[in-house]
């Protein structure tokens, strides 16, 4: 009898450590949902939001918000060959007066009700000149856009404050979708708040930062990566494009080529990458590089172009805000628990709790089981 006793007892202590472990990850994911985490005064590198590994691929758009308040919209459509939405997220930045970020806005989808959307990550303030300054916004967006399909999405209610040269640069949402029909891929989403303009001191001052990502080689043959740049505050005059050059390099890390100013060989160049193509004020640019067989790692950065004679153009001034960069893997990854995690890091914990529990319960009832046959 004692023994069926402890039999009970035991089964009890198993469910009240299940519910336990249920209840500290719902904790968490409501604590993270409330929680914006804030970057003062960044100005550089861009940070390493998430690696996500699958049969991936990314689409992204954005549009201008400048001239064009009290609201901006862009339509995107996920490809209908999508078996699902993996994440999204939108970014927002603007030049102000107010020192004081707003990083609530309200997002409608194909004109419905305006949803609250609270940035996640704010990169700033921080000065970009006089009394202006640069602030950067990150916000989850995947609950609002789950299934494939185009559709209209319109952001309205940033509070920008005075200034002659206050503006909003623009919004641009990237979504992570799977494709069962493609091969396996790495997906590296960096963002951050990366200001850029020839004519002024560091940190603010061109080139950019250095940014780089590191994956796994390719060992059989040379490979395509597919990146994107979502960057604001380039076009200054309407019709006229300020000079700007985008660098990149390819190389077996931990090697890293030596970067000459202005950069040059092995660094390859991409003349003129942005130029407003969005709409006012911000640009998503898209492109591909060949990664060469055996290679491991990558490298990007973006120039401010100085005026030279005969045309004496002034260099782009603008905001480095994401670096998303894709690249074919070389074999399969069966489970990715770093793209968990990624995607919440509250259900990385729960999974990882419970499978421990799981193997802890079944040994644990086969030893009840017996002691119970015994009495």
């Amino acid at each position: 009898m004692n023994q069926y006793v402890n039999c009970k007892s035991g089964v009890r202590l198993l469910m009240a450590l299940v519910m336990g472990v249920v209840l500290f990850g719902i904790v968490i994911s409501i604590a993270q949902a409330q929680t914006t985490t804030n970057y003062p005064n960044e100005d550089g590198q861009l940070r390493l939001r998430t690696t996500l590994t699958g049969k991936y691929d990314t689409v992204v758009v954005g549009t201008g918000w400048d001239g064009v308040s009290p609201s901006a919209t862009l339509t995107l459509e996920v490809p209908i060959e999508a078996s699902r939405v993996i994440s999204a997220y939108m970014y927002w930045s603007a030049i102000q007066q107010s020192t004081t970020p707003d990083p609530t806005v309200l997002l409608r989808v194909d004109g419905g009700t305006p949803n609250p959307v609270t940035a996640s990550t704010v990169y700033g303030p921080s000065t970009w000149f006089s009394n202006y300054i640069h602030v950067a916004y990150v916000a989850d967006v995947t609950s609002l856009i789950t299934t494939p399909g185009e559709h209209t999405y319109t952001v309205s209610d940033y509070a920008l404050g005075g200034g002659q040269f206050s503006y909003f640069y623009g919004f641009s949402i990237l979504v992570v979708y799977e494709d069962l029909s493609l091969t396996q891929t790495e997906i590296h989403l960096l963002d951050g708040l990366d200001s850029v303009y020839w004519g002024f001191p560091a940190p603010r001052n061109s080139p950019s930062s250095v940014n780089c990502i590191t994956f796994a080689p390719n060992n059989i043959k040379d490979r395509v990566m597919d990146f994107t740049i979502i960057a604001g505050g380039v076009e200054d005059t309407p019709g006229v494009l300020r000079p700007n050059n985008l660098y990149y390099v390819t190389f077996v890390s931990p090697n890293t080529p030596t970067l000459t100013t202005p950069p040059s060989a092995p660094y390859v160049q991409i003349p003129e990458p942005l130029s407003s193509a969005d709409g006012p004020e911000v640009d998503t640019y898209e492109n591909q590089i060949m990664v060469p067989t055996g290679d491991t790692a990558a490298c990007f950065l973006m120039e401010s172009v100085a005026p030279t004679p005969p045309d004496n153009l002034d260099g782009a001034s603008f905001i480095w805000q994401v670096g998303a960069f894709r690249i074919e893997k070389e074999g399969f990854t069966a489970v990715n628990l770093q793209s968990i995690t990624a995607v919440s890091p509250s259900t990385y914990v729960l999974l990882t709790s419970l499978v421990g529990l799981l193997f802890l319960a079944v040994p644990t009832a086969v030893v009840m089981r017996q002691r119970r046959r015994q009495v």
